[in-house]
């Protein structure tokens, strides 16, 4: 379906000109492609490689030209949508110029949404991509998604270093209800294999050698760990503790093998 069409007044006053610079520019090919034959004859390859370069660049110019030169003679001169979809934000205005890289107006496939997810740091391990997921719509009530994982950041947000984000691709309605713009909840089912998560204070030399202490009976022993994903307060350990295991908060006193009597203890 046409989208655009471009008015062909402008290239068709520069018609001439633009056949010979488009003459031109395949002289300059002829001549490039040449001389980096005898180049590459000789093992120049720095040459070689350098005129291949200019080659693409010419070329590049003279897809431009030829391109302007068919709206001049009436082809090309309407921009079709290569999918199907409504039609998003329009900056085009009629009789107006567009200059190189600008978007003049976007199509929307609805048939599938993406969402971006914000989730909890802690359960950046737990999420795969591939996962299935739930969305449900605020100000649709009663309309929900089914889609599944197709993007995981590869850190925590820097805004806050509390969540990461995931990007989850859905189908949309048959009657594609759902439109960008619209906030979202997410539920994911994923095969979750619960991390040991304790607190960033029972940590000692996070960045260079994670090390806890952990209660067994009336004393403590010093436990190297390794960690995963963290934020401000929390801490995922991959190896070196087990659920149910009792660590000390701020050990940073305590020497391997001291007595230790519990007067509290916490989760997480």
């Amino acid at each position: 379906q046409p989208l655009l069409s471009l008015d062909p007044a402008p290239f068709q006053v520069q018609a001439t000109e633009l056949n010979a610079k488009l003459q031109l520019l395949a002289s300059q090919i002829q001549s490039a492609t040449q001389r980096m034959q005898i180049a590459a004859g000789k093992g120049d390859q720095a040459t070689a490689t350098a005129l291949a370069e200019q080659i693409n660049s010419y070329q590049g110019q003279q897809a431009i030209v030829q391109q302007q030169i068919d709206i001049a003679q009436g082809r090309a001169t309407q921009i079709l949508s290569p999918i199907d979809g409504v039609i998003g934000n329009v900056s085009a205005q009629p009789g107006g110029f567009a200059t190189p890289g600008q978007v003049l107006l976007t199509v929307l496939d609805l048939t599938h949404i993406q969402v971006t997810a914000n989730l909890p740091i802690a359960d950046r391990l737990s999420v795969q991509e591939g996962a299935s997921a739930d969305v449900t719509l605020t100000n649709l009530p009663g309309v929900g998604l089914q889609g599944k994982v197709i993007q995981i950041a590869a850190g925590a947000d820097p805004t806050n270093g509390q969540t990461f984000q995931a990007t989850i691709d859905a189908t949309n309605t048959a009657d594609k209800r759902v439109i960008p713009g619209l906030q979202a909840y997410v539920r994911l089912t994923v095969n979750h294999q619960s991390p040991v998560v304790i607190s960033r204070n029972a940590v000692l030399n996070v960045d260079q050698d994670p090390t806890v202490y952990v209660v067994e009976g009336q004393a403590v022993h010093r436990q190297h760990v390794e960690i995963g994903v963290s934020d401000v307060d929390h801490v995922e350990i991959l190896q070196g503790l087990q659920a149910g295991n009792l660590c000390v908060v701020n050990p940073s006193n305590l020497g391997d093998g001291d007595p230790v009597r519990i007067a509290s203890t916490l989760q997480g």
